[in-house]
């Protein structure tokens, strides 16, 4: 069984032992689902031990709704308690101040039930004189009451201040520890995770889903605190004042809290499309700044910022749209509220006609359900506004929950200075499982041993650089460092122990010797000035205007790519590595540079097991075996010599290449 692919689709190909082939095809969507199943069967169908790969979840296995993004969060299914208490355990480290924040917000409280109170004495004892006292002391009263009133809002401005401040410190401190636990994940995933995810849509995550989450926690659960004390301080008041008339003006509120629910529901929808909408937003804008330089040699300038503006369109239309249904919504709650105000000036009214109610508690008690519909409409509203908070959480912990690699794991197999032997046993491992790069793939390299890579593109060669480097693990088999499994090896000792030149060396902001310095932060500038020799570095950076500390720029901008190569190898070199990995490394450099450079090489891998990747052949030529490669297999293995001899493959490829770098015939 093996699948294949076509437009718009694949098929799965079942070939039996006789009669004709069978042919399934099926769409794109469920290609990952058919791919994952013709390995597994495969396997069963050759005895081979079953190893089975996790797939991407393109659904929601509760509700069955197709997820926003590849792996995502359902915001059908969230479970917003869970969400909500894990963004409230942020809050235990500063135990102190959500006590002093929860006082804060009870005194506040406190406060503003005392003007009520003052406005009915004001006018049943002042104004009414319903205590028939004379004009001092009814003047006296006023002058009290009016103080009362002034203290009261000084009080009330003093807590607000005090809430807001601490409320604000909270927020901004939890987000803060989000977005280094968040920063710290992404670093941590292995190369896997990063595959399947734009840039674009990771700084998303740590910024506009952090930034919702802020505007929650400053804004939402203080308010949430307060509203609740404010919600239960105020119904105990109108309850001792008058109990059949507070509760024949609470009404309305189950209407509110279906109103909420239906709010939710209906707006949540409009939530994720103008998250989808940013999400793409971010990750084209990212994209075209790493490809500046593509777009401005193609003079893609006006193109790009056209489909830009589409985009920002897009995301203003979506902001709009979800803004209205907001205020329709949040209109019709006003309404609803409206209603028992009605019901307190028909009832209430009718109670002070009758003598049964004092004008003064009236108002006092009116100025009550104000404060007890403004919890009771917050309230309705936070369901929306939480339900979007919480989704961004959500997207948060699914990165901060996703699978780290264990730099430090204690059950890890630590290593002590490498020998340097690696040892391929019948390695299989593909990008997608079911196309396998590396097929049964086995190779014993010793240490010490240079080893040269060559093949054609798509063979399988930086492939096994990177299983070497374990920035993936194997399908199957096992590729393992002085006999022991990289699997079980702690990757902080084999990483620091390897040190890795790409075909295109990529250079941090800062200085030339800074980012030699990358390797071995605590190196000297000794160190630095020899690493650059060996690299042949040192001569074009004491050129430069300020030598070692001229600014590389954004990705090494002020560097050409020759230069930016040996920059990168100098890194390399600093780190000492028992493992030296050059993938392509010296394909940027001019003849006579990579010649200094192989050089330096020679005595840089004295006592290190070097891999060398190779499309200029000539690189090879010193090393002690070269491994050819083809389709994910070995087909032939020797030394230069050895291989030239049995004119094979390497030997087409090397006639190949001359007759390609020969000067053409006029």
């Amino acid at each position: 069984m093996k699948t294949r692919g076509v437009v718009g689709g694949g098929q799965l190909i079942l070939v039996p032992k006789e009669g004709d082939r069978i042919l399934m095809p099926h769409s794109s969507s469920i290609t990952p689902l058919v791919s994952e199943l013709a390995r597994v069967i495969e396997q069963l169908r050759s005895g081979e031990k079953l190893a089975t790969s996790e797939l991407d979840r393109l659904h929601c296995h509760t509700c069955g709704r197709r997820l926003p993004e590849v792996g995502g969060v359902c915001p059908f299914c969230l479970d917003r308690k869970t969400a909500l208490l894990r963004v409230a355990s942020y809050l235990g480290p500063h135990k102190a101040r959500v006590a002093f924040l929860a006082l804060a917000a009870a005194a506040g409280t406190a406060v503003g039930l005392v003007p009520p109170m003052l406005t009915r004495e004001l006018v049943d004892g002042v104004l009414l004189n319903q205590r028939k006292l004379d004009f001092d002391a009814r003047a006296w009263l006023l002058l009290l009451i009016l103080f009362g009133l002034l203290g009261a809002q000084l009080l009330g401005w003093v807590g607000g201040y005090v809430h807001k401040r601490t409320s604000s410190w909270l927020g901004a401190r939890i987000i803060m520890d989000l977005r280094n636990d968040l920063y710290r994940q992404i670093e941590l995933a292995p190369i896997k995770f990063h595959d399947r995810r734009e840039v674009g849509a990771l700084m998303s995550r740590i910024s506009n889903d952090a930034g919702t989450l802020n505007e929650f926690l400053i804004g939402g659960i203080p308010d949430l605190v307060l509203n609740v004390l404010k919600f239960i301080g105020i119904f105990a008041f109108t309850l001792s004042m008058n109990a059949r008339l507070t509760l024949l003006v609470l009404v309305p509120m189950p209407l509110i809290w279906v109103w909420g629910g239906f709010t939710r529901k209906k707006m949540l929808p409009w939530h994720m499309r103008a998250w989808l909408a940013e999400t793409k937003y971010w990750a084209k804008l990212a994209e075209v700044l790493f490809g500046i330089r593509v777009v401005k040699a193609f003079a893609a300038e006006e193109r790009e910022t056209e489909g830009f503006m589409k985009r920002s369109q897009r995301v203003h239309d979506l902001h709009v749209a979800t803004n209205a249904e907001n205020a329709k919504l949040g209109n019709t709650m006003g309404i609803i509220t409206s209603a028992g105000g009605f019901m307190l000036w028909i009832l209430g009214g009718l109670e002070v006609l009758d003598g049964k109610m004092t004008l003064g508690t009236l108002l006092a008690f009116q100025g009550y359900v104000g404060m007890l519909y403004g919890p009771l409409t917050w309230f309705g509203e936070f369901n929306g506004w939480i339900t979007k908070a919480l989704v961004g959480a959500a997207r948060i912990f699914e990165i901060l929950d996703a699978r780290a690699e264990k730099y430090d794991d204690p059950s890890s197999t630590k290593l002590g200075r490498l020998e340097g032997r690696i040892k391929f046993d019948n390695v299989t491992f593909g990008y997608d499982p079911s196309r396998p790069v590396l097929k049964d793939f086995s190779l014993e390299v010793a240490p010490g041993e240079k080893i040269g890579i060559v093949g054609r593109s798509g063979a399988g060669k930086t492939t096994m650089i990177n299983l070497v480097c374990r920035f993936y693990d194997p399908d199957s088999g096992s590729v393992s460092v002085d006999g022991v499994d990289l699997k079980d090896v702690r990757l902080e000792d084999l990483r620091s122990q390897i040190g890795i030149v790409l075909q295109d060396s990529f250079l941090f902001s800062g200085t030339i010797a800074d980012n030699i310095r990358y390797a071995a932060p605590a190196a000297t500038f000794a160190d630095v000035m020899r690493a650059a020799k060996l690299a042949n570095a040192h001569p074009f950076i004491t050129r430069m205007h300020d030598g070692y500390d001229t600014e590389a720029g954004e990705r090494g901008s002020h560097l050409s790519g020759g230069e930016r190569q040996r920059v990168g190898i100098a890194r390399a070199v600093l780190a000492e590595p028992r493992l030296l990995v050059l993938d392509e490394a010296t394909s940027s450099l001019d003849v006579t540079t990579e010649r200094q450079i192989q050089q330096a090489m020679r005595r840089l891998r004295r006592g290190r097991t070097t891999f060398v990747v190779a499309h200029r052949l000539g690189t090879v030529r010193d090393a002690d075996r070269i491994v050819v490669i083809d389709h994910g297999r070995i087909v032939e293995l020797g030394s230069w010599n050895e291989l030239m001899s049995k004119e094979g493959v390497f030997y087409e490829m090397v006639k190949a290449q001359e007759a390609v770098e020969a000067p053409l015939e006029s």
